[in-house]
This record gives structure tokens, sequence and C-alpha cells, in this order.
């Protein structure tokens, strides 16, 4: 793999990991992103701030009875 190629590849890794987040990810790129997230500091690091992200949006909804 050349270094361009990596570099795409960690491109469109970058672009999936908020739908992978918020569980918007179809399988395939759901199994794609996770092994990305397995070799990659960057992207596990952004993923994790994502899921910070969702949660606290999540829990910041004002709840209906």
């Amino acid at each position: 793999m050349t270094p361009e190629t990596k570099q795409t590849d960690c491109t469109e890794i970058h672009k999936l990991i908020p739908a992978y987040c918020l569980g918007a990810a179809d399988p395939d790129e759901t199994m794609l992103v996770a092994a990305h997230l397995a070799k990659c500091l960057e992207a596990a690091t952004e993923a994790a701030d994502y899921r910070v992200l969702s949660e606290t949006l999540l829990s910041s909804a004002p709840r209906v009875a």
C-alpha cells in the first residue's frame, strides 16, 4: 500500500466515523471502520470523541412522559 492509498483509506474512514458512532453505518461500513480503529490511534481517538458527543447529545434531550 502506498502512502497515497493509505491517506485515501484514512480519509474515507474518517468520513464514516460519525455514522459508525451513531450506529447509522451499514454492516460493511461498520466492519471497515472497526478494523481501521483497531490499527489507527488517530481514528480511534476521533471515534472516542464522537462517542462522547453522541452520549452528551442523548443525555441532554428532555425526557418526554
